[in-house]
């Protein structure tokens, strides 16, 4: 057993030495904007107008991002915790591969897609709900695997270890949400860099 934990500590070390920039970041989520009328809207608690577009989903996300090609490239994990449209407890895990669309001083933008698992306590507790078979049911949960999931991602720098992000990302089913944050770099070491005319800062 200590031989295999041993062998894993050298993998992880290795891995980490071989990465460039690391970081964490922490949302506040809440306000949304649902494209489709819903024909549950008589179950939401959470809706700020009548037909039920603009709603209020409180919740938090919590990312780790790595890059994998200098600055332009990374792969982010990250995952929501939230009070659904019913306030119901929900949340979502996503994989997104980013790229760095724009950079000029102190500001850029951020651009991700990729697959996400999203999942919610069921609505079938509702005597008004109908189940059309858009979500799979394990237990008193119900979740759906969306192949697409997308976010752009504005950030502005404060300093060599923190951002502040304000990001629009659709990662709910027909739902496109408003999150803003603090980012704080494990690592701001970077991998065959290259001068950047157009940075407040070169890495």
């Amino acid at each position: 057993m200590v031989k295999y934990l041993n062998i894993l500590i050298i993998i992880l070390s290795i891995a980490f030495n071989c990465l460039s920039q690391t970081n964490v970041n922490l949302k506040i989520t809440g306000l949304g904007f649902s494209v489709k009328r819903s024909e549950y809207s008589m179950l939401f608690e959470n809706n700020i107008d009548k037909a039920g577009h603009w709603i209020f989903e409180p919740g938090l996300l919590l990312s780790y991002e790595y890059y994998v090609l200098e600055y332009d490239h990374s792969v982010r994990f990250q995952q929501g915790v939230l009070l659904d449209i019913a306030a119901q407890p929900c949340g979502y895990t996503q994989i997104y591969y980013r790229m760095r669309v724009w950079k000029v001083w102190r500001n850029s933008v951020n651009f991700g897609i990729g697959p996400e698992i999203y999942y919610r306590a069921s609505w079938n507790r509702f005597a008004d709900y109908k189940d059309h078979g858009d979500m799979d049911i394990i237990g008193n949960a119900e979740y759906r695997l969306m192949p697409f999931s997308a976010e752009l991602e504005y950030d502005y720098y404060l300093s060599n270890r923190s951002d502040f992000s304000i990001s629009v990302a659709y990662n709910q089913p027909f739902t496109i949400t408003l999150a803003v944050g603090y980012k704080f770099w494990i690592s701001t070491k970077i991998k065959h860099k290259r001068k950047c005319s157009t940075c407040f800062y070169n890495y």
